[in-house]
């Protein structure tokens, strides 16, 4: 069906729609982690390696290092070696590398070449993390931004649904409610409108207005007012027996409460089939009096 066609879409885009924003702020989240742990990974090891020879080298200076000293010394090194990150540590390591055993053996010169090159390098990774800390800030800001333009999007989706759903569905289920609230206060017969709705829904306005509209051919003219309605209705009650007003063709179109309650009694159906052929009404012994109103309106028929 069209109708639940369009609900069922409508409503598995407005649920989906929260969980993708949910999705992307998460994914969007996700992306700085990496961002950070890169930041910790590539330049905090350096950094550390960098102080503890700039630390064991100074031990050297008091005087001749014990072998744990030397492989704290040596472990230090292999790190720096192993985590370049940076084109320009190369050179620095480089000079380490030579001043390196000089620098162990207490060599003046040698140490402050050590200290020099190891404080450069950690000058080196403190540029890089602030480099960094820009690229995770702006990735910040564009995730902000991403998550900004998925809301917009998702409140125009859900805006072009809602107005959909409106068009489709809800003004034309809302037009019919209202044609027949008017016709249940005795509105002179108002018509359903056309929507461009699913074929269902159209179905159903076009069958409402086909109803109305043989409704509309009653025995007091095309349409009746409100007024004229309730006039006849009164009238039919000051009959003192059960009485209807019948179209030319068997239509019932107005009956009192008498006729109503005959009509409800085990009798009801044989006296539906009578009211609908005028031509057995002469003669039958449930017709009391059939009194013609305006030609070609149709004919007051009092039951006996």
């Amino acid at each position: 069906m069209d109708v639940r066609r369009d609900l069922v879409i409508s409503m598995g885009v407005m649920i989906a729609l929260p969980l993708i924003l949910a999705a992307n702020a998460i994914l969007l989240s996700a992306r700085m982690g990496p961002a950070i742990d890169r930041v910790i990974d590539d330049n905090v090891v350096s950094m550390r390696a960098a102080a503890e020879v700039v630390e064991i080298i100074a031990e050297a200076q008091a005087g001749a290092l014990d072998d744990p000293a030397l492989e704290r010394f040596d472990a230090a090194f292999e790190r720096l070696e192993d985590n370049i990150t940076e084109v320009e540590e190369r050179p620095h390591l480089a000079a380490m590398e030579a001043a390196r055993a000089g620098a162990l053996r207490g060599e003046s010169g040698a140490i402050r070449d050590e200290v020099t090159e190891a404080l450069a390098l950690i000058d080196i990774n403190i540029e890089a993390m602030h480099r960094r800390n820009e690229e995770a800030r702006r990735l910040g800001y564009a995730n902000a931004w991403a998550a900004v333009f998925a809301g917009l999007v998702a409140f125009i989706i859900s805006r072009l649904i809602a107005r959909r759903l409106r068009r489709r569905v809800i003004e034309p289920v809302s037009d019919l409610w209202g044609v027949l609230r008017r016709i249940r206060s005795g509105e002179s017969f108002p018509r359903c409108r056309t929507f461009d709705t699913s074929s269902e829904l159209q179905g159903v306005l076009s069958a409402v207005n086909e109803l109305l509209d043989q409704r509309s051919r009653g025995p007091l003219g095309v349409q009746h007012s409100r007024t004229e309605r309730a006039a006849l209705l009164a009238l039919l009650e000051e009959l003192g027996s059960p009485a209807a007003v019948v179209e030319p063709t068997g239509e019932l179109l107005a009956g009192n409460q008498r006729l109503l309650e005959r009509l409800a009694s085990d009798d009801g159906e044989p006296l539906r089939e009578l009211l609908r052929a005028p031509h057995e009404w002469p003669g039958h012994s449930s017709i009391a009096e059939v009194r013609p109103l305006q030609p070609s309106t149709g004919s007051l028929v009092i039951l006996a």
